[in-house]
This record gives structure tokens, sequence and C-alpha cells, in this order.
């Protein structure tokens, strides 16, 4: 393949990058956003699409001692070692064993990343910010705060801000 196949073919994609994300500014301005739906043992959760970087089945997951009993070790992506968290710990309190059909959800958020262990990846939904309901009852009945309110009465949203600042889950100044 020629130089200028390629040059063609990179503008093609960086063309269609750009009117994604003006597609996606509209879609914000307007309250509307793609989160990404997933499920841990049968109960589901999103994550707004902006702060996924990929998805992945996982292979391998180095433990380290000391880390809260969330966080399951270290898993290397493409060269990156990532922290990855089970999200079962925090809804159901107690220690769980990890599949052999576990999925990972890298989610990046200034500049560091962390990566969910999940059951299951299943869809992109579209929500307007006004079907979320924020409650307290939702947010109190975890012993650590990572959501930020329900949709349809079943799918928890994860603020990745609050995966990331809460002190329980800061590990990167461990």
């Amino acid at each position: 393949m020629d130089n200028s196949r390629k040059y063609e073919i990179l503008k093609a994609r960086a063309d269609q990058n750009y009117r994604q994300k003006s597609t996606n500014h509209i879609n914000e301005i307007d309250g509307w956003q793609d989160y990404l739906s997933f499920e841990i043992n049968h109960n589901r959760y999103a994550i707004n699409l902006n702060y996924i970087t990929s998805t992945f089945q996982i292979e391998d997951i180095t433990p380290i001692p000391g880390l809260p009993p969330f966080f399951k070790g270290l898993i290397n992506n493409r060269g990156s070692i990532i922290p990855i968290m089970d999200i079962r710990y925090i809804t159901e309190k107690k220690v769980m064993g990890l599949s052999d059909n576990l999925k990972a959800i890298i989610i990046e958020y200034n500049n560091k990343k962390s990566a969910i262990a999940v059951t299951r990846v299943s869809d992109i939904i579209h929500i307007n910010s006004k079907q979320i309901t924020i409650s307290e009852s939702i947010t109190n009945h975890f012993d650590v705060d990572i959501f930020s309110g329900v949709v349809d009465h079943n799918t928890l949203i994860i603020d990745p801000n609050k995966v990331f600042n809460a002190n329980e889950l800061i590990i990167y100044q461990q």
C-alpha cells in the first residue's frame, strides 16, 4: 500500500472521529449521552462511554497484598499495568473468586486508568440526564460510594470521578 492510500485511510478515519465527537457534543448539550451497560452477577450497571477506553477478556491478574478487598490486583493491557476492582465486593459485601469468563472494562479519568471486572458487556444505551434518579438510599446502601444514580429502576450508573477519588479506592498514592 502506497503512502497516498495510507494518508487517505487515516484522513477518512480522522474525519469520521471528528464527526462522531461533534455529534456527541451536540447530544451532551441536549442532555443525552451514551453509556456502556454491563452485567455483574445478573445486576446491571452503566458507565459513560466517554470514559471507556477498551474492553477485553481477562487472562491473568497479579494479586497485590495489602490492597482493599475489592481490588483484585493488577492486569496488563497493551503494556500498561492497571489496577482491577471487583464491584461484587462493594455490592454484595463478600470476597468472591474470579471466574474464567470475566471481562475487563478500562476506565480513564484525569489521565488515570482503572479496570472493572464484569460478567458480561451488554450494549450501548442512550440516556438523558433527566432519566437518572439520584437517591441517597442508593449511595448510602454501599460501603464504598462509586454510584451516581439509577436508570429504569435496575441500572446503577457508575461515576468515574467517584471511582478515582473515593478515599478507599485511591491506590495510586500507596
